[in-house]
């Protein structure tokens, strides 16, 4: 039996307003390493062919839905890279990126004017 498709490879979220637990069902394996470090307890394996998928309860607490953060200001952007650098304790190269012209490899000559 062969695994499923890139379309198949679905993940879903099932929480509801009674309980405090929510349940995920994933065939993604990045979604599914990541429930596993975050603690996740897997209730069920589903694997389908060669691909691995399974069901996980984690809290409802632990599940977060984040809005990407978008800049169209560069000075804005190129700060919040310092500031996130700063935090993982890493430096950024302070060399600057220029632009250099090309140089034609033969020297010009220059032609006397007259006799």
């Amino acid at each position: 039996m062969a695994g499923l498709t890139a379309p198949e490879r679905e993940t879903v979220i099932l929480m509801d307003d009674e309980s405090d637990m929510a349940t995920i069902i994933t065939h993604q394996r990045t979604v599914s390493t990541k429930l596993e470090k975050a603690g996740a307890v897997k209730i069920r394996d589903l694997t389908y062919g060669t691909t691995a998928g399974a069901e996980y309860s984690l809290p409802k607490a632990q599940v977060s839905f984040r809005k990407a953060r978008t800049t169209s200001n560069p000075a804005a952007h190129a700060k919040a890279i310092d500031a996130a650098l700063r935090a993982r304790g890493v430096k950024r190269s302070t060399r600057k990126v220029t632009t250099t012209k090309t140089v034609s490899a033969a020297p010009r000559r220059r032609r006397k004017v007259g006799n």
